[in-house]
């Protein structure tokens, strides 16, 4: 099962360690096959390198796929506290809101945020989706992997917990700045706002299983999906907004 590893898949610029490598190469045969068909040897084979080698630095294939998935919250966390971004002129008074991190050392929350446009979040919400498909034997095995990982299902949970404060903390700051509705309906509000939890992080399978376009539109295809989604949250001036965004390619 040899595949090309040293191709645009690579994420990390930086020349990789060992440690790395496999890492790389163990989620570009998961993507391919799934984490149940590939084995730590197999792994191994890729890269060319002993079964006692990579066992060195992952003993077990639950190892590696709990690495990825720390990676992936990385780079996630990355992408949102871009999106929380605060402004360049006050970077030492800046104020933080720390969210239960002691078990997750998980990222704070800026409450002093900048400007955010329209245009800016649904250009971050095609940015984390690009993300989360360099990994996506994650959200394809995800039950079985919850179920395997006792630790992932934790961490799991707890940022999800965090992302929904992310997501008030920024959503307040859209309605301050007048092209999002502070509340939607009563208790249907807080529906739609699960409604985009799920969609945002279970669209793979759709994309896996029912999606028939060409694979380059298959990220901006359910970008606008999440896009449509967020129509009912936006006042008139966020509907002029979106008019005049260009609007990701649907197939």
């Amino acid at each position: 099962m040899k595949t090309n590893t040293s191709n645009a898949h690579i994420i990390s610029p930086k020349p990789l360690t060992t440690k790395g490598r496999i890492l790389e190469a163990a989620r570009i045969l998961f993507n391919q096959h799934g984490t149940d068909e590939v084995s730590t040897r197999q792994i191994a084979t890729e890269l060319g390198i002993s079964h006692g080698n990579l066992c060195y630095h992952f003993p077990h294939k639950e190892d590696i796929i709990e690495a990825l998935y720390k990676q992936l919250a990385e780079a996630m966390n990355a992408q949102v506290l871009a999106l929380q971004a605060v402004p360049e002129k006050e970077p030492t008074t800046q104020k933080t809101k720390r969210t239960s991190t002691k078990k997750t050392h998980l990222p704070i929350v800026p409450e002093n945020q900048a400007p955010i446009s329209l245009q800016g979040l649904l250009a971050g919400t095609v940015s984390s989706f690009e993300i989360l498909y360099q990994y996506k034997f994650l959200m394809l095995d995800f039950v079985s992997v919850m179920r395997k990982l006792p630790s992932v299902r934790a961490h799991y949970t707890e940022l999800v917990r965090l992302r929904k404060q992310q997501f008030a903390a920024l959503r307040e700051q859209c309605v301050r700045e007048g092209w999002m509705k502070a509340e939607v309906a009563g208790r249907l509000d807080e529906t739609m706002n699960e409604a985009l939890f799920i969609v945002g992080d279970f669209w793979m399978a759709s994309a896996e299983i029912l999606y028939e376009g060409e694979e380059s539109k298959k990220i901006p295809y359910y970008a606008k999906v999440m896009e449509a989604l967020m129509v009912p949250l936006l006042t008139e001036k966020g509907l002029r907004e979106l008019a005049a965004t260009t609007p990701a390619e649907a197939v």
